[in-house]
């Protein structure tokens, strides 16, 4: 259990009021960024830690040069995967299981690092669902994404059990190679850069990708520049944005 055994002493009761106000708050926070706010979930969010390789993905994939862009993260700003901002976002699943709806690429960062523990937050739980009804459930909310590294649908009762099982999509990783040169921006928008990676995969070859990711990266912000698709989808941003010398970067040459 969080927080004194005790609270016999002034002090101690003290400590466990200012604690409780602190999670009640990332509780708060957290329920309005899920779509949950006013759902009592004040006392879920007693911010624990967790073993890495208990956290069941909600989604098949991961773009694993990503990964290694998340892994320089941690080392360049020290960051403890105890005590990391806000915690990593779970709700709790059928049979007791913590199923982790966010941040999947720093949890496979830091448990390829050697990491046992993490520091969860409780979003809600649904444990007293079955399977069928909880994965409805997270579908119905845009907590989970169904899909494997070729943009296909998969049966939930396939769904990695830890985030060292998740597959490579190199869409995912280009993605993100966009979102850093300014290309898109994180949004509200569930899934977004994986709206990207789909984009992508339609219109660039695997093989690129997979074997010369910088010309997939030139060949992706010629595609975006070019594509009134693009412009719908999450997060865009006019080429304008772009710093002028990234911009000859690519379309001076």
């Amino acid at each position: 259990m969080i927080g004194p055994k005790s609270n016999s002493t002034r002090g101690r009761a003290w400590l466990f009021f200012s604690r409780d106000f602190l999670f009640i708050n990332m509780t708060y926070e957290a329920s309005v960024a899920y779509g949950q706010a006013g759902t009592g979930l004040a006392a879920l969010a007693l911010c624990a830690t967790e073993r890495i390789l208990s956290l069941r993905p909600t989604q098949f994939t991961v773009g694993l040069r990503e990964v290694t862009v998340k892994r320089r993260k941690i080392e360049e700003r020290a960051i403890c995967p105890a005590t990391i901002h806000n915690g990593f976002p779970v709700v709790l699943g059928p049979a007791g299981k913590v199923y982790l709806l966010d941040r999947h690429h720093y949890a496979t960062a830091f448990c390829r690092m050697g990491a046992k523990r993490v520091r969860i937050m409780v979003v809600d739980d649904l444990s007293h669902l079955d399977p069928g009804k909880f994965w409805a459930t997270l579908e119905q909310r845009s907590w989970v994404r169904p899909f494997d590294r070729l943009g296909m649908r998969r049966a939930f009762d396939h769904m990695p059990t830890h985030v060292l099982a998740l597959e490579d999509d190199p869409f995912r990783s280009l993605a993100g190679a966009l979102r850093r040169l300014g290309i898109f921006t994180k949004t509200a928008t569930r899934y977004s850069d994986f709206a990207w990676a789909d984009f992508l995969r339609c219109h660039i070859g695997s093989g690129c990708v997979d074997h010369d990711f910088d010309a997939a990266v030139d060949e992706a912000v010629r595609l975006v520049c070019a594509s009134a698709e693009a412009k719908n989808l999450p997060g865009w941003c006019p080429l304008s944005s772009i710093p002028a010398d990234e911009r000859r970067g690519y379309f001076e040459r």
